[in-house]
């Protein structure tokens, strides 16, 4: 807790950081997050249309200084991803917005206990089990924040975000954390982008899975998605520059796999099939971080000069 009461620029400073890491909660214009004098979680309010805030514990309070004040537009965006469809370049126009994007399960279990029998305490404890889920699929807690997990509309699916470099969510995916809600992955947006991309581009050498706890799993990776790599996937990786990458499907998928180094080659990429007997009946989530930075190692430190399929027997 800081000892002195901080200027407009730094409080500024401090919601802009707080906005980028997700950590408030949102109602229409008003956000609400810790507060960088007093510490009280529940009683600092940023309003981005005004672009005042309030700390009603230790009424801390002012507005944006100088420029933000001017340029309201820009919270919008880091906040909304309200942005100038005109201020994008076509490649940059390639997804569908989401329809709504999902509240980062890190806001809503660091706020204060809603009360009992409302529906905010319903979503509080909904996303305590999504986030205990996801512990439970090997997903650290700093990946639960730098991913930004989220929870929407009641529904018991971890939803993961893909925004673009204006912070505007572009894309999500949702999955089931109980086998009963069907179906498992529901996907909005018009593209599948490749997954982790927003986190981290990748050049020269990638590794390829299906799934997103997959990429979870595993360094320097990519999640298709699903066992097919689209047109768009593959422009990207171009972009990149990427020249090598290593093809790791689920058990059931060595079809498909197959046909994606295939499709890899047409782009002057070399695609490797990566099989693991030992593990005939394990992905690279069940199989676990540990093993598969184990086995991305190795196949990092090979030299692999033509596409093949690699058999790893043992992690």
């Amino acid at each position: 807790m800081p000892t002195r009461t901080l200027s407009r620029e730094e409080v500024y400073q401090y919601i802009v950081d707080v906005i980028r890491s997700g950590e408030y909660i949102q109602a229409d214009d008003e956000l609400t997050m810790e507060c960088p004098n007093c510490g009280n979680v529940g009683h600092f309010n940023v309003n981005i249309k005004k672009c005042k805030y309030n700390c009603f514990k230790c009424n801390n309070g002012g507005s944006f200084p100088g420029q933000a004040l001017a340029d309201a537009k820009n919270w919008r965006i880091m906040v909304r991803g309200i942005s100038s469809d005109a201020s994008r370049k076509p490649e940059e126009k390639a997804f569908a917005l989401c329809s709504l994007a999902s509240t980062p399960l890190i806001a809503i279990l660091s706020a204060p206990i809603p009360p009992a029998f409302t529906t905010a305490m319903i979503e509080y404890v909904q996303a305590k089990n999504i986030y205990q889920y996801c512990l439970s699929r090997g997903v650290t807690p700093g990946q639960i924040k730098e991913y930004r997990v989220g929870y929407k509309n009641l529904d018991l699916r971890a939803w993961f975000p893909y925004w673009d470099k204006f912070g505007e969510v572009v894309y999500q995916q949702g999955r089931a954390i109980v086998g009963s809600v069907q179906p498992k992955t529901i996907s909005e947006g018009e593209n599948l982008p490749l997954f982790g991309r927003h986190i981290k581009v990748l050049y020269n050498t990638v590794v390829l899975v299906e799934g997103i706890f997959d990429h979870l799993a595993t360094p320097f990776s990519y999640s298709l998605q699903g066992s097919n790599i689209t047109t768009h996937q593959l422009e990207q990786l171009k972009y990149d520059g990427v020249k090598k990458a290593f093809v790791f499907m689920d058990p059931d998928a060595g079809i498909q796999g197959k046909r994606i180094c295939q499709k890899l080659g047409l782009y002057g990429i070399k695609g490797y099939l990566v099989v693991m007997p030992q593990q005939a009946h394990k992905d690279p989530a069940d199989i676990g971080v540990e093993t598969m930075t184990k086995i991305v190692k190795c196949l990092m430190n090979d030299n692999h000069v033509r596409p093949q399929i690699i058999y790893v027997l043992e992690g």
